[in-house]
């Protein structure tokens, strides 16, 4: 499958054609965005055959829903919200836990990042930022210094920008971080 390299007005227009009942915009819309989809899908839910059945599901999803998107141009922040809230619903069904790492690596989605893809990859690292700094000074400094500015837990702790503090201090902090963090981003991906 090709890799989405839609131009902006290419994509406003397949997307303009398929709500108004083109299924051959659509059927290329679909070629474009399956693997980043399959991709997303299976970041999600680590297993192959259920990451297809849920691209099926979002595309389904998208067909049934795409004449309530009004902004053509964003159609891939918004066919990303939808693999999000259908996969985490899948999730929640199996009772898998998430953890923050799963919702914001974004590594998976190519080896050879397709406009989607950063697109994509820039808007989730904007709501994880946007939240992050919404934690508190004391936790985003934190998830600042360990993801941000790389250090470890052990230079945090003999004096990183918090100043010296003791080790299970730097761990806690950064556990409680994340999963509040964790909780902010999986309210997100719910609306």
């Amino acid at each position: 499958m090709a890799t989405s390299r839609l131009a902006v007005d290419e994509l406003k227009t397949l997307v303009l054609l398929a709500q108004n009942g083109d299924r051959g915009a659509f059927g290329k819309l679909y070629e474009n965005f399956w693997p980043t989809v399959y991709a997303i899908s299976f970041r999600w839910l680590r297993n192959h055959s259920q990451a297809e059945d849920l691209c099926q599901c979002v595309f389904v999803q998208v067909m049934n829903k795409l004449t309530q998107l009004q902004n053509p141009s964003r159609f891939p922040g918004w066919i990303d919200k939808i693999i999000k809230r259908m996969a985490l619903n899948h999730l929640q069904r199996h009772q898998r836990h998430i953890s923050l790492e799963e919702t914001v690596d974004l590594s998976l989605l190519s080896s050879e990042q397709s406009p989607l893809a950063a697109l994509i990859k820039e808007e989730d690292a904007a709501a994880v930022r946007r939240e992050a700094v919404k934690l508190g000074a004391l936790h985003w400094k934190t998830v600042e210094d360990f993801y941000l500015r790389g250090l470890t837990i052990k230079q945090m702790a003999r004096g990183g920008t918090s100043g010296r503090i003791p080790i299970g201090t730097v761990k806690r902090r950064l556990y409680t971080a994340r999963r509040r963090l964790e909780r902010r981003l999986s309210a997100l991906a719910q609306q």
